[in-house]
């Protein structure tokens, strides 16, 4: 990715948008992405290093709720088993019409 070889770069963005782009620079799986933990109102500053990026968080003091959802007790890398089951066995639209969704 040419960002990488740039000079420094301020990139203003959704939530969603952050977690992407960290999990991207930190080299985390999808499994991984929708836990990365984005608080709001806070600079959030990549240094590479040699495999990897230093992280950084200047919070900018403006009061906000904790939007981070951390991952589910017992969840497994290949998600809940009962909704892999199901999700195997017949179309989503079958398990909405039968009401097991």
């Amino acid at each position: 990715m040419e960002l990488e070889r740039q000079g420094n770069v301020l990139v203003v963005s959704h939530q969603a948008v952050i977690r992407c782009l960290l999990a991207y620079f930190l080299d985390k799986s999808a499994d991984e992405l929708p836990y990365l933990n984005v608080p709001l109102h806070t600079v959030i500053k990549l240094t590479p290093v040699a495999y990897g990026c230093r992280v950084e968080h200047f919070k900018l003091g403006i009061d906000a709720v904790d939007t981070h959802r951390p991952k589910p007790p017992g969840w497994k890398e290949d998600g809940p088993k009962e909704i892999n089951e199901l999700l195997s066995q017949t179309t989503l639209a079958d398990n909405l019409k039968s009401g097991k969704l």
